[in-house]
C-alpha cells in the first residue's frame, strides 16, 4: 500500500511540474538583450520625442534588434509580477540610457569620454 501511495505522489508531482512548466512560455528574449533594447528604445524617444519621425525611429530601433514589439511586451507580461526583478532592470535600463544619452552622436565631432583614462594607475603621478 506504500508502494502505491508514493507512485500515485510521483504521478501527481509529474504532472503539476508538466502543467506548470507549459503555463510559462519559452522566453524569447534574454535579460540583457531586454535592457539593451529597451535602453535604446528610451533614447530614440528622448531624441525625437516632440518630431514627426518618432515613430519611424522607433521602428527602426526594433527592425535593428530584429524584435517585435509583442515580444517586449510578452517579457513584461511574464516577469511584470516580479517586481525585485523589473525594479533591477528598470534600473539598468536607466543607466544604460544615461550613457546612451551621453555618447556622442555620429558625426558630431564630440569628444568621446575614454572611461579607461580614468583607471586609478592613470590618475597616479
Amino acid at each position: 500500500m506504500n508502494t502505491e501511495r508514493f507512485w500515485n505522489l510521483a504521478a501527481v508531482l509529474a504532472l503539476i511540474t508538466i502543467v506548470s512548466s507549459c503555463s510559462k512560455p519559452d522566453m524569447v528574449i534574454e535579460e540583457n538583450r531586454y535592457i539593451e533594447i529597451m535602453a535604446h528604445l528610451t533614447t530614440t524617444h528622448l531624441r525625437f520625442m516632440d518630431r514627426p519621425q518618432s515613430d519611424s525611429a522607433q521602428a527602426s530601433v526594433l527592425k535593428n534588434f530584429e524584435i517585435t514589439d509583442d515580444e517586449l511586451l510578452e517579457f513584461a507580461e511574464v516577469h511584470g509580477g516580479d517586481l525585485v526583478m523589473m525594479d533591477r532592470i528598470w534600473e539598468a535600463i536607466r543607466l544604460r540610457v544615461a550613457v546612451l544619452e551621453n555618447a556622442p552622436l555620429p558625426g558630431s565631432g564630440q569628444a568621446m569620454l575614454r572611461l579607461d583614462s580614468l583607471r586609478k594607475e592613470s590618475l597616479e603621478p
